[in-house]
């Protein structure tokens, strides 16, 4: 055993955060820790790192065992680096004491090379060199250049100048750079807080691949569903201030978990019915001398009765739900010729080609940095553009944007709300925040005051009021706990709108899209299908993807002689004619559902969607024909 806690229980300010708690890690363990925000995930790390109980029942109880000379690294979530340090310096200091090791190696070389080769001195500094060198291997210290690279490679710092401050970075690069520079630490134990926030795909996997090469044991806390699947033999879950250990992963966790409450609802039930009779039994039979054994016996039993405690009430689930009024027309978005442009003149693309059709539900992955958010406020013109964006006829589009950026962060949640919703009640707006479960003084807080989980439910909230056809979202799981996420999939997979978003939500990925697109700096590479048909192009190019920013090759047709060019150039040109013919029509009736008297028949509005549909197939069977000729 390498880490023990027995009847832990931490405090702060008289609120008991956990109770009675016991929790070991063992050698190789990949322990997953999960449960609702604050309710002291990482706590228990704070608790194995620094002790953080000294017997004063105002602080914590306990007793935390921890093999001798073992070496736990630790990232936070919020990491501090010193700013004054170069990349290179910082991440050498994970390797102090291999170097420390050298410095004694080159010390005793430089002792020898002035001793006699027939002394006792010579013999007894050789043997010493030898120790050291061995020492010195098992730290794997000839390797250092390389393992650092090694690591920096993976952790997306190829091409960073290691000459430059750490105060460089930015707040995400920071994280990565802390979590690279603890990985080369190398320790017996890692105690993870939410390593693959800031990680974009390529750096989650390669973090995934090297844990599970990792020969020590593993603590880590994570929202990272898919995370949990892949590198987690057990799920820790924090509940009701106690900790409950299932087998497994993250899915497995989760029929575990409602298993166990069903069966421990059940048993309580049955242990209420019979004390329930042994209790009517003592009381009929009290005064009856002939009975006297009997009721004390039960009454004994009672008090030695070991009781199930009843199951908690679950944290409420945020319930929520996205409807809409009305379909829009079947090409919901149509993006031609579009570059971007940011900060210092940085062209993140250009010439993009874009097309988003009714019900479709599109991811948008990459690596961070390429453009994915970019991408989005162009969407609703909030940045510069080249190009041409253009929604389509009947679309009412909704867009929460990543972690409210640009939110008035001084306005109350109440305020908030109210101006997002016209006319509304102090009762609509209340209502509204309780089905994702802020109630109480929380709606009084100013949004500076919320954790980033309580402004990403805020803005849910929101977005349930627009009634929109067309959803935009920009990593919407972020900072949300595992039940909120569940409750955010559960909505999304059942919205029968059209979706946009962007996520690194590798678990939501595999539940809610139809497609998958990933930004690239030559363009857009479009999978058809979900994250794991995402993961098997990548893996061996099948299911080949369209590139819509490229033209592809058009099938072409052979005339056999002058004539028959003759002939295939005047299809052409009479297709060309009934195309622009029917684009015409189609635009009018379009106009048409706008007519009052139109809309105000539902007969009439069946009648031109139907001829609109009909138009639009007829429409794309000439527009396929036409594409064949040169």
């Amino acid at each position: 055993m390498l880490i023990s806690l027995k009847n832990v229980t931490k405090s702060f300010k008289d609120q008991v955060v956990l109770k009675n708690v016991d929790f070991s890690v063992n050698e190789h363990d990949r322990i997953g820790v999960v449960g609702v925000n604050g309710v002291g995930k990482t706590t228990l790390l704070n608790v194995i790192f620094d002790g953080e109980f000294d017997n004063d029942p105002k602080n914590g109880v306990g007793e935390l065992y921890i093999k001798k000379d073992l070496k736990i690294g630790y990232l936070k979530q919020v990491e501090k680096l010193l700013g004054d340090n170069t990349l290179y310096r910082e991440i050498r200091s994970s390797f102090a004491e291999v170097d420390e090791v050298a410095a004694k190696l080159d010390n005793l070389r430089n002792k020898l090379a002035d001793l006699p080769t027939d002394s006792v001195e010579y013999k007894a500094t050789s043997n010493q060199i030898n120790s050291l060198m061995a020492y010195y291997d098992s730290l794997d210290g000839y390797n250092v250049e390389t393992n650092i690279k090694k690591v920096l490679n993976g952790m997306g710092f190829a091409d960073r100048d290691l000459s430059g401050s750490v105060r460089d970075l930015s707040g995400g690069e920071k994280t990565r750079f802390a979590l690279a520079k603890l990985l080369c630490l190398a320790p017996d134990v890692l105690l993870l807080d939410e390593p693959t926030n800031h990680l974009d795909f390529e750096t989650r996997q390669w973090l995934e691949g090297y844990l599970k090469s990792f020969s020590g044991a593993i603590v880590v806390v994570s929202h990272d569903r898919y995370f949990l699947d892949c590198c987690c033999d057990s799920i820790a879950e924090v509940r009701d201030k106690k900790i409950y250990r299932y087998k497994g992963g993250y899915q497995s966790f989760l029929q575990q978990r409602q298993a166990a409450l069903d069966l421990q609802a059940k048993e309580y039930a049955k242990q209420q019915e019979e004390i329930a009779r042994m209790e009517e039994f003592v009381r009929k039979n009290l005064a009856a001398s002939s009975s006297t054994n009997s009721v004390g016996s039960r009454v004994k039993a009672l008090e030695k009765m070991q009781r199930i405690e009843a199951v908690p009430p679950p944290p409420k689930d945020i319930v929520l739900n996205f409807d809409y009024d009305e379909e829009p027309t079947k090409n919901v978005l149509t993006v031609k010729n579009l570059g971007i442009t940011v900060g210092d003149n940085k062209r993140l693309f250009e010439n993009v080609n874009f097309e988003v059709t009714r019900g479709e539900k599109i991811a948008i992955v990459g690596t961070n940095g390429v453009g994915k958010s970019s991408f989005l406020s162009a969407l609703f013109r909030l940045i510069p553009f080249d190009g041409v964006i253009g929604w389509g006829k009947g679309v009412k589009t909704a867009y929460m944007e990543q972690e409210g950026k640009t939110l008035n962060k001084n306005l109350t949640v109440y305020d908030f709300v109210c101006s997002q919703l016209r006319l509304a009640t102090q009762y609509d707006v209340r209502s509204l925040l309780a089905r994702v479960n802020i109630v109480g003084d929380d709606v009084l807080k100013k949004l500076s005051e919320l954790s980033g989980a309580t402004v990403s439910k805020v803005l849910l909230a929101i977005l349930m009021t627009k009634r929109a056809n067309v959803l935009v979202l920009d990593e919407p799981t972020n900072h949300l706990d595992f039940k909120a996420m569940e409750g955010l999939d559960k909505a999304l997979s059942e919205y029968t709108g059209t979706l946009v978003l962007v996520s690194h939500d590798r678990y939501l990925l595999k539940k809610v899209p139809t497609k998958i697109v990933e930004i690239t700096p030559e363009g857009f590479v479009t999978v058809n299908g979900n994250y794991d048909a995402y993961l098997k192009y990548k893996k061996d190019g099948t299911n080949v993807p369209t590139q819509p920013n490229e033209k592809a090759e058009k099938p072409v047709r052979q005339a056999s002689d002058k004539k028959q060019q003759r002939i295939d150039r005047m299809d052409k040109n009479r297709l060309e004619r009934e195309l622009t013919a029917l684009e015409e029509e189609i635009r009018q009736l379009n106009e048409s559902l706008s007519d009052p008297s139109v809309m105000s028949d539902y007969k009439k509005i069946i009648e031109v969607t139907e001829q609109i549909e009909k138009k639009e197939k007829s429409y794309n069977e000439k527009m396929e024909k036409w594409l064949t000729y040169d």
